[in-house]
């Protein structure tokens, strides 16, 4: 099994990675009145303060189209009714046809840190859908033969006291590597911008050294891919060479192939 997803497709996500920096580096800043003799790290602090809120949604929505790009799976932030003009917002419900599996499950970037009325209205939350989520995949018409409800504590697990919670690693026993893959990928990329972003606006010069820039090296659009499998960063490889929007990137689990759209 693989992803297969066009070249504009993953462009798409390589932008949302980007946009991520921009759109805090847009907004009104907070400047903590300790840091007011230091005003590029004020200015630090605060982006990335706007970036972490945007951050966590941001994986679900990766994690989202990954799966969504599998063949046989579907997945999307599900509303299910439960009660007259009352719905559950979902964050994640992922449904693998030919295993009649369901997942359930709320994302939290970093489980451990709430606090215990945060994660007792978690463990709420999944125990009400719990209860109507049989009609709901009824209503979808998928035939369920067995749903999984946990968390999904993206950068670092903790023990839950009902529901399973899985980290960034342990939750890719349960969805196709391809996906997977993807989804790290994605988030390992706007680790390393984010991170070469702060690097610059406190000390160009380290940044060359501290954090190299996916940008960094690029290859012409004559440079030939085809037959060739690279084992790098998805979003690293498509800034590095000239793609266009009809070539094709397949994620296996040997590796990332490109396939062009000229190949004969």
């Amino acid at each position: 099994m693989c992803l297969n997803l066009s070249y504009a497709e993953a462009r798409l996500w390589r932008d949302k990675a980007h946009e991520l920096i921009s759109s805090s580096v847009a907004a009104k800043k907070t400047h903590d009145p300790l840091l007011i003799g230091a005003a590029q790290l004020s200015e630090v602090v605060s982006v990335v303060d706007g970036i972490k809120k945007r951050h966590g949604v941001l994986i679900e929505d990766a994690l989202i189209a990954a799966i969504k790009f599998v063949p046989g799976w579907t997945a999307s932030k599900s509303v299910i009714p439960r009660g007259v003009g009352k719905v559950f917002k979902t964050d994640c419900v992922a449904y693998n046809e030919s295993a009649a599996r369901a997942y359930v499950f709320e994302c939290k970037r970093q489980y451990a840190f709430l606090d215990g009325d945060a994660k007792k209205a978690v463990d709420d939350r999944l125990d009400a859908i719990e209860k109507l989520f049989p009609a709901f995949a009824t209503s979808q018409g998928w035939s369920v033969s067995n749903s999984d409800l946990f968390i999904l504590s993206f950068y670092g697990t903790a023990k839950g006291k009902k529901y399973q919670v899985h980290d960034r690693h342990t939750v890719a026993s349960l969805f196709p590597p391809c996906a997977m893959r993807f989804v790290n990928d994605f988030v390992s990329y706007t680790e390393a911008i984010v991170s070469r972003w702060c690097f610059e606006r406190l000390d160009p010069q380290a940044a060359d050294k501290q954090v190299q820039h996916p940008q960094d090296r690029t290859e012409p659009r004559g440079h030939d891919l085809r037959g060739e499998t690279e084992d790098e960063n998805l979003f690293t490889l498509i800034d590095r060479y000239g793609l266009s929007d009809l070539d094709r990137i397949l994620i296996m689990s040997e590796g990332i192939r490109v396939v062009r759209a000229n190949a004969g």
